[in-house]
């Protein structure tokens, strides 16, 4: 599958939205660190033509998701939020991203909005009341 990705979808994309261990496969099994990510999303970018955005979540201390598109590199750091079940983040990232790119934003401003909308969803989890869940589980059982 993975090179399925590196020779049929990728080089199709616009826009690639890479963890650090998802990058560090793409990109031969380079170790990326805090010191070498914005080399890592400029060779992912050119590796790839397309724009890439790796999301700093999986390296230490507060999360750093850098944007590589046409040559720039933009750069947002976020307090990293402990104690949150992030699993799915990434996917509603990307969702988010491509939902504010179809109201018209260019991709540095649907990036900003998406990261924005998504911290804030992680840092307000909403936990559904303990008669949701039972209903649910029940009418899974009709």
């Amino acid at each position: 599958a993975i090179e399925v990705y590196k020779t049929q979808l990728l080089p199709r994309a616009a826009l690639m939205t890479p963890n650090i261990d998802e990058a560090q496969v793409l990109l031969d099994d380079e170790t990326i660190d805090g010191a070498n990510q914005e080399q890592a999303a400029r060779e992912l970018g050119e590796k790839y033509r397309c724009a890439v955005l790796l999301k700093g979540g999986h390296l230490h201390g507060d999360p750093v998701d850098l944007l590589f598109e046409n040559g720039e590199v933009y750069r947002w750091t976020h307090p990293r939020l402990d104690n949150v079940n992030t699993h799915g983040s990434g996917c509603m990232l990307s969702a988010a991203i491509t939902a504010y790119l179809a109201q018209g934003k260019s991709l540095r401003e649907a990036v900003d909005a998406g990261l924005k909308a998504v911290h804030h969803v992680l840092s307000h989890p909403v936990e559904p009341a303990p008669d949701l869940v039972l209903a649910g589980v029940e009418s899974l059982r009709d």
